[in-house]
C-alpha cells in the first residue's frame, strides 16, 4: 500500500464513521475480531496485512493529493464537530465483536 492508497483507506473507514458507507462484517471476522479486540484496544499494534474489511482494500491507483485532501476535510469535520459527526457509533465494534 502506497501513501495514497493509505489515505483513501483511512478516507473510506471515516466516510463509515459519518454514516456516508456501509461495510459488512461477516461471523468468522466477528469472530476473529473478537479475538484481536484486546491486542487492537489495549497496547498491541495492527501488524502488515492485518485483516480489513473489503471496502477498506484499496489496490488500483490513487491521486495523493485528491485523497490527503477527502481525508484531511474529514479530520477536520471531526474536529470542528466532535462526537455530533459520527452518525454510526458502532461501526468500530462491528469488527470488534460489540455490535
Amino acid at each position: 500500500m502506497n501513501a495514497a492508497q493509505m489515505c483513501k483507506h483511512c478516507y473510506l473507514a471515516s466516510e463509515v464513521a459519518f454514516g456516508k458507507v456501509d461495510i459488512k462484517v461477516n461471523f468468522f471476522m466477528r469472530l476473529l475480531g473478537k479475538m484481536l479486540k484486546k491486542m487492537v484496544f489495549y497496547g498491541g499494534d495492527m501488524k502488515k496485512n492485518s485483516p480489513t474489511a473489503k471496502e477498506f482494500i484499496i489496490s488500483d491507483a490513487q491521486d495523493l493529493e485528491k485523497t490527503k485532501s477527502e481525508l484531511i476535510e474529514n479530520l477536520n469535520k471531526f474536529a470542528a464537530e466532535g462526537k455530533s459527526s459520527i452518525k454510526v457509533i458502532s461501526f468500530q465494534f462491528l469488527l470488534f465483536g460489540y455490535n
